[in-house]
């Protein structure tokens, strides 16, 4: 199986680095898309997690398809939120929401209204 997950879905995540290495388990490919590709890099970076999809300036749609070229396995499934479930209707992905996910995989979901960035404007509000 190959796993694309959503950045926007592991910040929704209690523990995304326990999460991915649970994961490469049972996936023999885990890759992450976002919209913002740096914002991918230094998310993954902060929480040290490996990825195996190629850093690139594409979009989530073009990332799904050149990881479906490029990893061949039985299945392929891309974990998100609302906003992401249209990139996969009509590709040969399935779509799970990152709740349906979590249930199923036993993971936590976490507070995704603080994150790092509404973390520090949050702290430079009373500071």
């Amino acid at each position: 199986m190959t796993l694309a997950v959503d950045l926007a879905a592991l910040h929704r995540l209690q523990n995304p680095r326990a999460v991915v290495v649970d994961t490469r388990q049972w996936a023999q490919h885990v890759g992450i898309v976002a919209k913002d590709s740096d914002a991918a890099v230094g998310f993954t970076t902060r929480h040290v997690i490996r990825r195996d999809f190629p850093r690139n300036s594409c979009d989530r749609k073009t990332a799904l398809k050149n990881a479906h070229s490029r990893f061949k396995t039985d299945r392929h499934v891309y974990v998100g939120v609302e906003d992401s479930r249209i990139l996969a209707e009509g590709s040969e992905w399935e779509f799970l929401y990152v709740e349906t996910a979590a249930e199923m995989a036993g993971w936590l979901l976490g507070d995704d209204t603080c994150d790092d960035r509404t973390l520090r404007a949050r702290l430079r509000k009373l500071f």
